[in-house]
């Protein structure tokens, strides 16, 4: 079953972000590494495939609904999540209050933000599981602008993963994650692949094993191309 369909997609700013006619399906479950010549171009790709941008051209669907031109907030709530961005994480507030924020938004509770600055919130047994499994619980009273730059990128996966998204894209995940961290990012999004969530990592290869990808599109200028065993062939 594919949860998001991209049809002919075309964005033009510049050579290094433009791309023509994109279309590739991401399936239920599915792990994708997008890689291009250059960084940027993929990450053009993922603001346009997460409402940060509209397409020149072309069409977004999730789950057979057209949401292109959707804003980011709106695809949110629909299970289509965005890591590794930096946008995620609230600087001012710790890390517990930013957990616990992106667990009241995925349950649309998001008018209680103003409370959890006041007071916090009843801790849940999730919560407290994912901030020990990405060595958070050491730094949950610390405001999030504080932290180290690895641990803040663990923050904002980690506030994605609260929001229980259908179609995951991974941002150009960064060198600050040192081995043991991109080791639980890695098992992270093989359980999310697991439980039927469709991901996609930016660069995908530099950053974790290869055999964990079902996939390895190649985005340029003129379109898609597949990586299967090693040969180059045409997306569909």
């Amino acid at each position: 079953m594919n949860i998001m369909e991209i049809k002919d997609l075309s964005l033009s700013r510049d050579p290094e972000t433009e791309f023509r006619e994109v279309s590739f399906e991401i399936g239920e479950g599915e792990i994708i590494s997008l890689e291009s010549d250059t960084e940027e171009r993929v990450s053009a790709l993922f603001d346009v495939l997460t409402g940060r941008v509209l397409p020149d051209k072309g069409k977004v669907l999730f789950l057979g609904k057209d949401v292109t031109g959707l804003l980011p907030q709106d695809l949110v709530k629909v299970g289509v999540a965005r890591a590794f961005s930096g946008r995620n994480v609230f600087l001012g507030m710790t890390v517990l209050q930013n957990l616990q924020v992106s667990f009241l938004s995925s349950r649309g509770e998001g008018r209680e933000f103003a409370r959890l600055l006041q007071a916090p919130a009843a801790e849940n047994e999730r919560i407290l599981s994912i901030m020990r499994h990405f060595g958070l619980d050491e730094y949950r009273d610390d405001p999030a602008g504080y932290i180290p730059e690895g641990k803040q990128l663990l923050l904002d996966f980690a506030m994605v993963l609260l929001q229980n998204p259908r179609v995951l894209f991974l941002d150009r995940p960064s060198a600050s994650l040192d081995h043991g961290e991109r080791g639980r990012v890695e098992e992270a999004i093989v359980n999310l692949a697991r439980g039927g969530t469709g991901v996609c990592v930016s660069m995908g290869r530099r950053f974790f094993r290869e055999e964990k990808f079902n996939r390895v599109l190649m985005v340029t200028r003129e379109g898609v191309s597949v990586r299967d065993s090693g040969v180059m062939m045409p997306s569909k």
